[in-house]
């Protein structure tokens, strides 16, 4: 096998689209999120989008594509810890629901309850900053 045809089978092996089963779309923003109808992940969550905390002030958002109603969101921190500023969930009528999250540590999870009926999302936007020199990485699930 060539060496190019092999670093690119490791590539496509090591991606996180192989590991979970699931097509990943490209944001337009350098970031992958994956296919809202992809597998559902363990304990029944789907992974709704995953980003790396760079450093001090930096903001990403994940969009939500999927009409499906969540109940609950949770964020896995892993890494390097992070201090979340702002978590944003915007709903699909427009609403803008807010929470207040603070630091989470390197393999610690929080699971959010989204209030009332309308629970269908549209996006959520992060402003966070790394507890650290390490870069986190943030993962968003919701069921």
């Amino acid at each position: 096998m060539s060496r190019i045809r092999a670093v690119a089978l490791a590539v496509l092996l090591a991606s996180p689209a192989a590991i979970v089963g699931c097509t990943y779309n490209d944001d337009g923003g350098g970031h992958y999120q994956p296919d809202p109808s992809g597998p559902i992940q363990g304990e029944g969550w789907t992974l709704l989008g995953e980003r790396r905390v760079d450093g001090p002030g930096d903001t990403d958002q994940v969009r939500i594509s999927s009409d499906r109603k969540y109940r609950k969101l949770r964020l896995e921190v892993d890494r390097g810890g992070v201090i979340i500023t702002r978590f944003d969930v915007k709903l699909k009528s427009g609403t803008v629901v807010p929470f207040s999250v603070g630091t989470l540590r390197p393999g610690e999870a929080r699971e959010i309850d989204l209030p009332g009926d309308d629970r269908t999302l549209s996006r959520v936007d992060f402003a966070y900053s790394n507890t650290g020199k390490q870069p986190g990485r943030i993962s968003l699930y919701g069921r």
